[in-house]
């Protein structure tokens, strides 16, 4: 039964991802909507900024939120985190606002800034709406119905002494009790188990 209550709810995703538009995913139960948005879409306008503030900026981590409608929490959609090889105590945090309102803050850092590999947004990888659908599962879809949220994180990691960029879906984040976290390779949607 819950295997069935999981595909139900998948299909609902697939059809909604499918008659929204890219911007925003919007999955409905009981009346509540879960809502996330679209990397992609958004990595343009986030790049520019970033290259504003620094030429050869690059995309170090980003975490986007996912909320239901009616969580009165956070006012973020995503936090994006960029760095700049020619700063060397500085970065840049660029936030996308539920309202559509978009800010950059620079952030100065006491340490020097240790280089990551570079977050390519590219056609192969996979955007965060879709990323979201393959990871999240009834119960996950429950918590935030229940006004909790979860983050999905796109990052680079060493997942089994195998360095990865994965989307990371981490619920009940704010919890300082429990937590849980889900990962997915960026390029491949192999759902990856940790050792």
């Amino acid at each position: 039964m819950k295997k069935i209550k999981f595909y139900f709810i998948m299909l609902l995703l697939i059809l909604d991802i499918s008659g929204c538009s890219q911007s925003s995913n919007n999955l409905e139960t009981n009346n509540l909507q879960v809502n996330t948005i679209s990397l992609k879409e958004y990595s343009d306008i986030l790049q520019g900024k970033a290259e504003d503030w620094d030429s050869e900026a690059y995309l170090d981590n980003v975490d986007m939120y996912v909320y239901s409608n009616t969580n009165n929490g956070n006012d973020r959609y995503l936090d994006a985190f960029y760095f700049s090889k020619n700063k060397s105590k500085e970065s840049l945090w660029i936030k996308i606002n539920r309202d559509g309102t978009i800010t950059s803050t620079t952030i100065n850092q006491q340490e020097r800034i240790s280089h990551n590999e570079q977050i390519v947004i590219d056609e192969n990888l996979i955007d965060s709406i879709d990323a979201f659908g393959k990871l999240s599962d009834d119960r996950i879809l429950r918590s935030i119905m229940n006004d909790r949220r979860a983050r999905l994180s796109l990052t680079y990691k060493t997942i089994n002494n195998q360095r990865r960029l994965v989307w990371i879906l981490t619920k009940d984040f704010d919890s300082n009790l429990y937590y849980e976290s889900f990962y997915l390779d960026a390029y491949s949607e192999e759902i990856l188990l940790l050792d």
